[in-house]
This record gives structure tokens, C-alpha cells and sequence, in this order.
């Protein structure tokens, strides 16, 4: 806008996502520009909503950051068995899903490299790149056991929703990622044990509010450890240590906090973040 049409920063909002913060880099030049970009959030009157804890402490000392609740899409409820005759799978079968965008960011590629050989079955729901097309390819050249189910391509609400509610257990191997996960948020909302990665806030997540285990997913062999010990072994969530989360990222709470970050609105029925699990 002009110099003529100032902006009123009071009443301006802004939602940070990680690179906007800039934690993560490396580098002298990244540590320079990413403490300027600190500092200038630092002093804007504006208010600031995040969607993950990470971003609201590397912001401590202005004014409290608001983290935005991630709830899944609505869907019908269906029960685990009627979810699977979805994807054509047995009650009985051990089922790990992998679930969203497969690109080489998510890891999906190397999920699927360390894949065990083992008597369960890993779906793989959503739009695979290339390089997790290739692996697939190579993996199933080697190995007749661990069966890998693709169902390329987006995906709608419901059928989404049903993978959750057919899997097991829910991998979020995603290597060096720094921020909020919203296959994580589905996982919480779906109670689904997790197998994720141990760095940025989805290690703290999963380490926090007890969700399952936390591995080093850029450790081809931790990784595959990992993944062999929980078909033996299936991760646990602490139904106790949940709660707090998953009453976070619900509709409700939603529309209650956004209301209360544009608007200025004060409403004691909303869930604030709980960092003190964090701690």
C-alpha cells in the first residue's frame, strides 16, 4: 500500500509458518537474516497466530503468539473393520499407513526403503512423486514380504478419514521437519499410535503427549528398527497424556480461537495450547 494508505498495525493479523521465522537454516547468513526477521516480528503491535509451538518460542519476549488448532476434515464415523473393507484389507492384518503428500520432503521414499521384511502391510494413501514411485518399484524388485498397498492420487475426505480409522499405527517419518504435522493432528483426533520422527515439533509432540515413538528418521537403520519392534511390538498412546492435545485441535476450538485472535474477543471455553506438557 501507499505512503498516503498507511496500514493500521494494531488491527492487522499475520500467520507465521516456519520459514517465515527462519529456524532450521544454516549458515552465518541464514543466522543473521533469520534474528532480523525475529526481531521485526519481535516489535509488531500486531497480533501473530502459529500453527506450531516451535514458532511461538523462538518469538518469546513480544506479545504471546497465538497457535491455531489443526483439526482434521469432517467425516462420517466409520469402525475400523468397515474402514478396511475400504482398502480391501483383513481385520487381522498389521496395517502402518503413510498418508498425505508423498514428496522427497516427507521421506515417504526412504519410509519405504527401510520398510522391513515383515508380516504386515504398509498403505501408502496419496499423491506419491516420482522418487517414491522409484522406490516402491525397487523395494518390490527385492522383497516379496512386507506388502505395500499404493493408492496414488488425491483423495477424498472420507476415504482419508477411513485410513486413519483402518491403520494400526501411523508413521511421520518426516526427516529435519521443523514444524506442525497435520497427519500428526489426524493420528491424535483418530487415536492411532504413532511412529514419527524424533526432531521439531513433531518430536516434541509425540514425546510430549505420550502419542507413540519418536526415532531419528534420517537413521536408515534406526528407522527400520524402529518400524520391525512395533510389528512385534506396536507403539502405545497414554490416553491421560493425550487428552490435552487432542482437546486442542478440535472444530470447536477452532473457530473459538481464531475468533478470539481476529477479533479480540475473550472466551473462557476455549482450549488454549498445552505447553506445559511440552516442558
Amino acid at each position: 500500500r501507499g505512503a498516503a494508505d498507511p496500514i493500521d498495525v494494531e488491527s492487522t493479523r499475520f500467520v507465521l509458518h516456519q520459514p517465515y521465522v527462519g529456524y532450521g537454516g544454516q549458515g552465518i547468513r541464514f543466522a543473521i537474516k533469520r534474528e532480523l526477521l525475529r526481531r521485526r516480528y519481535g516489535r509488531l503491535r500486531a497480533r501473530v497466530a502459529a500453527l506450531d509451538h516451535r514458532i511461538a518460542t523462538s518469538l518469546a519476549g513480544r506479545p504471546p503468539v497465538t497457535i491455531v488448532p489443526h483439526p482434521p476434515v469432517a467425516s462420517e464415523t466409520a469402525d475400523r473393520s468397515t474402514a478396511r473393507r475400504r482398502y480391501h484389507l483383513d481385520d487381522d492384518e498389521i496395517l502402518f499407513l503413510a498418508a498425505g503428500e508423498h514428496s522427497l520432503r516427507k521421506g515417504t521414499h526412504r519410509l519405504i526403503e527401510c520398510w522391513p521384511e515383515v508380516d504386515a502391510t504398509l498403505l501408502v494413501v496419496g499423491r506419491c512423486s516420482d522418487d517414491v514411485h522409484r522406490a516402491i518399484e525397487a523395494r518390490r524388485a527385492r522383497s516379496t514380504t512386507g506388502r505395500i498397498l499404493v493408492v496414488d492420487g488425491a483423495i477424498e475426505n472420507q476415504a482419508y478419514a477411513d485410513a486413519f480409522r483402518a491403520a494400526d499405527v501411523v508413521t511421520v517419518c518426516y526427516p529435519r521437519h521443523f514444524g506442525a504435522s497435520g497427519v500428526l493432528n489426524a493420528a491424535i483426533a483418530h487415536a492411532r499410535p504413532v511412529i514419527g520422527s524424533d526432531y521439531g515439533a513433531i518430536g516434541d509432540t509425540i514425546r510430549g503427549f505420550g502419542l507413540g515413538t519418536a526415532v531419528d528418521c534420517t537413521d536408515p537403520a534406526a528407522l527400520s528398527a524402529a518400524l520391525r519392534r512395533a510389528t512385534i511390538d506396536p507403539p502405545r498412546i497414554d490416553p491421560d497424556r493425550r487428552r490435552p492435545i487432542a482437546e486442542f485441535h478440535t472444530h470447536g476450538n477452532l473457530v473459538g480461537t481464531v475468533r478470539n485472535w481476529v477479533l479480540g474477543e475473550e472466551n473462557g471455553s476455549t482450549v488454549p495450547f498445552p505447553f506445559d506438557s511440552l516442558r
